[in-house]
């Protein structure tokens, strides 16, 4: 079980189309069992926008990814994309796209106060989630299960855990397609705190 508490820098003033992304992370790129990320990331262009998903393969990078306007509750996509296809999205339905429905968070705003973000790690499934800043219960983002025999979308493979924020130059925020310039200031990320708890074998995996 991982989460962090923390602030992405507000933009929207100085430089709207800024292209920076603040991602929370894990990661590992493995010779012989391909890569492992699990993420949660911001782009600072729309901070009412959060990107959640995992990255997986060898040599062919996979993607199971979801995309939520959590100030509407709007979620923008689930889908699976993989490299082998021409990276094609593909919608996710069933076990792979619960829940269906996200309650909006009033006002939600990454960079106008802190929120605390997680993700839970199963063996096989995926919990992302946020701390409502009312109510303090987590919110769950996507409740990822399963896949197929060749392809489950969780990574298995041991990993790094981070926290960074970077300039991006393709990758724009749904909202702002010109949202990918270089940064023009010193734009700040404020870390509260991360955490870490390892996973506890007691059967069926819960919540």
């Amino acid at each position: 079980s991982y989460s962090a508490r923390f602030r992405v820098p507000d933009v929207r003033k100085v430089q709207p189309d800024a292209g920076a992304v603040v991602g929370y992370f894990t990661y590992n790129n493995e010779k012989g069992k391909g890569l492992s990320e699990i993420d949660i990331e911001i782009l600072i262009a729309d901070p009412r926008i959060i990107y959640i998903g995992t990255w997986t393969g060898k040599g062919a990078l996979q993607r199971v990814g979801r995309i939520i306007n959590l100030a509407t509750g709007e979620i923008l996509e689930t889908i699976y994309r993989t490299e082998h296809d021409g990276n094609i999205h593909h919608p996710l339905t069933g076990l792979q796209n619960q829940p269906e429905r996200i309650e909006a968070i009033e006002d939600f705003d990454a960079s106008r106060q802190f929120y605390t973000y997680g993700f839970d790690w199963y063996p096989d499934r995926l919990v992302w989630w946020i701390q409502h800043p009312a109510t303090g219960e987590r919110v769950v983002l996507w409740d990822y299960q399963g896949g197929t025999p060749d392809f489950s979308g969780i990574p298995d493979n041991r990993t790094y855990y981070r926290l960074n924020f970077w300039h991006t130059d393709n990758w724009p925020v749904e909202t702002r397609p010109a949202s990918i310039e270089r940064p023009a200031y010193p734009y700040e990320l404020e870390i509260d705190w991360m955490s870490y708890e390892p996973f506890k074998k007691t059967g069926a995996s819960k919540r």
